[in-house]
């Protein structure tokens, strides 16, 4: 906590005299040993508490292995293995078997958390073959355990992503759901859960489900929806509870659905799941909310009507003084020859003619962009950068010859920060709050270093460094965060 404290006095320091306006362009950058990357796949980062010092480590994961730093950039261990969307590609699976494509980049293939109730974190992935789930030791990189999931289950398929969860502890993520999501744009049932003990394997309690409705940029959800302390199971248009007992399905009209988002938009005791449509026909236009409602009731249910499909969809608070989220959209709109992505912040508790919120700054058409160089936010997502009431909007640009991120105030389109780190990855950007004190940082990484950057700005009052570990919030910042599409 102190090393990063000094990162952020000595970029705010470094802001002001370079004359304000909020571009930081000195992050906290570390080197990483050079990763080994394949075309597509690049690497992934995650963030956790690697060591149990409680600060925030940080975990690359590519088609070279594992690599793992402290919170200070400096190494932890090296491994050679690496989840099986990395790996996986180089025995086959992908090449020879064309009814498993490479599935969705994701933050879940791998994951950081404490499985095994001694309080340390680990490293938790599946190996090449999609039937072995492993654990490493945080510290150190040893394995600690591995489970073959074909002894756990009758003929499973091989799998793409595991979540921790609490199903069948209460205060332990000792419980594994495991994913086979195999294509890339799934439009039927296709997907399997797998929900296990990780301490008791074969103790009688999991349970599967098959043929589901994925979608494809959000392989499955493990979260407590109605704050009884156990997870709920979000995957596709269903959920489950933590015997597997079916909760609710959306009956949704589309044919594709591109978004599976989590977090507080109507007002009552729990989260709600946000469902976007994106049918290749064109008319589906709306958002489903899902929710559990309260003890005794039906499961909320709500569909907004949109004025344009869906692409992407993330969380965040952009109205001030109202304790609940918005929802910031992203969705195609043909105009003529060109197809601009326009970009709008829903607001579920408005009337129908006014909940669609603009941010004219980021509605640019993306065809042509190399050639005229027009400013093209791409995969927008909300973050909380300067720490006052209201989010700000943090926008990619990928197809450009320098893929970069910038941050913007929503109301005025005021860029607020870009980044300047050389060669970021097509998955490379990710949001948290790695300091703890109330504002987000962004990472960026590439195959040779990390950069950090924080916002000059002066922030709230220092809260306790306790958030940047709190479940809940590292569960928001992952479940509907897939790295591709976003934080």
């Amino acid at each position: 906590m102190m090393l990063a404290a000094a990162v952020v006095a000595g970029l705010s320091a470094a802001a002001q005299a370079a004359g304000g306006g909020g571009d930081a362009r000195s992050p906290f950058v570390f080197p990483v040993a050079p990763l080994r990357t394949d075309p597509g796949h690049g690497a992934m980062l995650l963030l956790g508490d690697l060591n149990g010092d409680g600060e925030t480590d940080y975990l690359l994961m590519s088609s070279g292995g594992t690599v793992a730093y402290d919170h200070a950039g400096r190494p932890l261990w090296r491994s050679a293995v690496a989840p099986r969307y990395f790996a996986g590609q180089h025995a086959g699976w992908v090449r020879d078997d064309p009814n498993a494509r490479r599935p969705m980049a994701s933050d879940l293939h791998g994951i950081v958390a404490d499985v095994d109730g001694d309080a340390r974190n680990e490293f938790v992935f599946l190996d090449a073959s999609g039937y072995e789930v492993v654990a490493l030791d945080g510290a150190s990189g040893v394995e600690k355990r591995r489970v073959d999931l074909r002894t756990v289950f009758d003929a499973p398929p091989p799998c793409t992503h595991v979540v921790p969860s609490r199903l069948f502890r209460r205060t332990e993520d000792s419980s594994l759901v495991v994913v086979s999501h195999p294509a890339h744009v799934p439009f039927q049932g296709k997907d399997t859960v797998l929900a296990f003990d990780w301490l008791a394997p074969k103790s009688g309690s999991a349970w599967r489900r098959d043929d589901l409705f994925g979608i494809c940029y959000a392989p499955a959800r493990a979260i407590d929806l109605d704050g009884d302390g156990f997870d709920e199971v979000l995957i596709g248009l269903e959920a489950f509870d933590r015997n597997g007992r079916l909760l609710w399905r959306v009956e949704g009209r589309s044919d594709q659905y591109t978004t599976l988002q989590i977090g507080n938009v109507l007002p009552g005791p729990g989260l709600e799941a946000i469902i976007g449509e994106y049918g290749h026909a064109g008319t589906d236009r709306g958002l489903y909310i899902q929710g559990m409602g309260r003890e005794g009731a039906p499961p909320v249910a709500r569909y907004l009507r949109l004025s344009g499909n869906t692409h992407s969809a993330t969380i965040g608070r952009f109205l001030a003084g109202r304790g609940l989220g918005q929802i910031l959209i992203r969705n195609n709109t043909h105009v003529g020859a060109e197809d601009v992505r326009r970009h709008r912040i829903l607001d579920p508790l408005a009337p129908e003619d006014t909940r669609e919120l603009a941010l004219p700054l980021l509605d640019t058409p993306w065809k042509g962009n190399l050639e005229n160089g027009r400013f093209m936010g791409e995969y927008p997502r909300p973050i909380e950068w300067d720490g006052d009431e209201e989010a700000e909007v943090l926008a990619v640009e990928r197809h450009v010859p320098r893929p970069r991120a910038s941050v913007h105030e929503w109301r005025t389109g005021e860029r607020l920060l870009v980044t300047n780190h050389r060669g970021m990855m097509e998955a490379g950007v990710r949001v948290c709050d790695v300091c703890g004190d109330g504002r987000e940082e962004i990472l960026v990484w590439n195959e040779n270093e990390v950069a950090v950057y924080f916002s000059p700005s002066p922030g709230r009052e220092p809260g306790p460094p306790a958030r940047r570990h709190d479940r809940l919030y590292q569960r928001l910042k992952s479940v509907g965060n897939v790295v591709y599409n976003a934080p």
